[in-house]
């Protein structure tokens, strides 16, 4: 794809602005449950998304570097390399929701991981900007084994840039307050598939870990999606709506955990959510 870089310049300042306000208007022209804008919490959502530190860039480059061979040859290695676009397009897909699937569920078991995921399902409330709040560890461990398979398979930048679009309308769309065709959340993880893995209810407990396709909840046996059902209860109402202290609180929680029980495993009531 060889596009204007103008023109390129202004879809990805679309990509990263244009969404952010774009998706919460039709938010308010047609909602999944009735919900105020101006909600606890957005401020420091609106932080997440813009977030002023620059130590996820390192954490994410370590990580990376780790996953992927510093040298040599592998099976398949730099194999995207003058693929046309669909075809990176599909292979992106599949890489993204692999890594993501897994990374995701083992964020949700291991008690551990969980007090850093545990940010990111704090928000008591639902809508396209939340989906940014993420602990800067939790957010690095789930994009560095994506994007050592960017790295490794050698994917054009020109094929990252176009899925990139992709995923910033899907990340958004799915945590958003849409009220949109249900039939969909089948193929894809619209508002109401998504918000049934955010929902205190017990029986969605560890549910639709997709991330934009659905197909890896159907394949592993965990998806919750009952028809004419929209959850309302959602996340931790006492946690801390501060960015700061969203940071720093999972390095308290863990610390408790080690000093309660530094050896042993959990007890049913200290598993993740």
């Amino acid at each position: 794809m060889h596009t204007d870089p103008l023109i390129q310049f202004w879809i990805a300042m679309f990509n990263d602005y244009g969404w952010f306000l774009l998706i919460p208007l039709l938010e308010q022209l047609r909602p999944a449950r009735k919900q105020p804008l101006f909600r606890p919490g957005l401020i420091s959502d609106i932080v997440h998304t813009y977030q002023p530190l620059a130590l996820h860039p390192f954490l994410l480059s370590g990580l990376v570097y780790l996953l992927v061979p510093v040298s040599g040859d592998g099976p398949w290695q730099n194999g995207l390399a003058g693929q046309p676009m669909w075809a990176q397009f599909i292979a992106l897909a599949l890489f993204s929701e692999i890594t993501f699937y897994f990374v995701h569920r083992l964020t949700h078991t291991n008690k551990y991981l969980w007090e850093f995921h545990r940010v990111h399902h704090s928000s008591a409330m639902l809508d396209s900007f939340s989906t940014s709040r993420f602990h800067l560890i939790d957010k690095a461990f789930f994009a560095a084994p994506y994007l050592a398979c960017i790295a490794y398979f050698g994917a054009t930048p020109e094929g990252v840039f176009v899925y990139s679009v992709f995923q910033g309308f899907m990340s958004r769309y799915g945590h958003s307050n849409i009220n949109g065709p249900w039939f969909t959340g089948r193929l894809i993880t619209t508002p109401h598939f998504h918000r049934w893995h955010h929902a205190n209810a017990p029986e969605a407990r560890n549910k639709n870990f997709s991330r934009d396709f659905v197909f890896m909840d159907y394949l592993f046996g965990t998806v919750y999606y009952p028809k004419g059902q929209v959850p309302s209860d959602f996340g931790e109402p006492s946690y801390s709506n501060n960015f700061f202290v969203q940071q720093w609180l999972p390095f308290v929680h863990l610390y408790r955990l080690i000093r309660k029980n530094p050896q042993g495993a959990p007890a049913a009531s200290e598993q993740p959510q």
